[in-house]
Parts: structure tokens; sequence; C-alpha cells
């Protein structure tokens, strides 16, 4: 069986370090999303992954149907608009 890809959106500086604004991935999980996007743009890892090279540094959040989360558990659909934001920009 086919897996349903998911298009998980880049704003901000994870959009400059991967060079792409979308990547497609598949998963039913953040946690899942998340390795599959590191997979697919290896350049963010030096960028938005932890010190212990599991999830997301402090400064880098997910947004899922417009809800900022950091919940590695939080599911995910192909319907489910996913974005990688960093956590606050300057100004």
């Amino acid at each position: 069986m086919r897996k349903s890809l998911i298009s998980v959106e880049l704003f901000g500086m994870p959009r400059v370090v991967a060079g792409t604004r979308r990547i497609e991935t598949t998963g039913s999980v953040l946690a899942e999303i998340f390795e599959q996007t590191i997979t697919e743009a290896p350049s963010l890892r030096d960028h938005i992954v932890d010190a212990e090279g599991t999830w997301l540094n402090p400064g880098y959040t997910f947004v899922v149907d417009g809800k900022f989360t950091n919940d590695p558990t939080q599911s995910v659909t192909p319907d489910s608009d996913v974005l990688l934001v960093s956590r606050a920009s300057g100004g």
C-alpha cells in the first residue's frame, strides 16, 4: 500500500537553509514527519535539530492546522496543513 504524501511548508530560516519552500514526506505523527524532513533536506540538520539529534531545537516549531506544537506524537493526515517555522522573528 502506498503511503499518502504530506506537504511540509518551510518558512523563514528553514526555507533559506533547505533551499526549497516545501518538502513532501510521509508519516502519521510529527516525529515521522521530522525525520523525513531532515532526510529530504539534510542541510536543515545543523540548524533545526536539538543537541541530542532527536527533535527540534528550541528555536523552531511546527504548526499543524494553525496550532503551534512541538509534540512529536501530534497526529497528521494528508489533509493537514503542516508548517516548519522559527519560534521568534526579529523585528
